[in-house]
């Protein structure tokens, strides 16, 4: 369960990065 919660945020993280690189760019 802890390697699903920790990958669903890596996740969310790399989202995030490319959501906000997309509105910049």
């Amino acid at each position: 369960m802890k390697l699903l919660i920790l990958f669903l945020a890596a996740l969310g993280a790399a989202s995030a990065r490319i959501r906000g690189h997309t509105i910049k760019g």
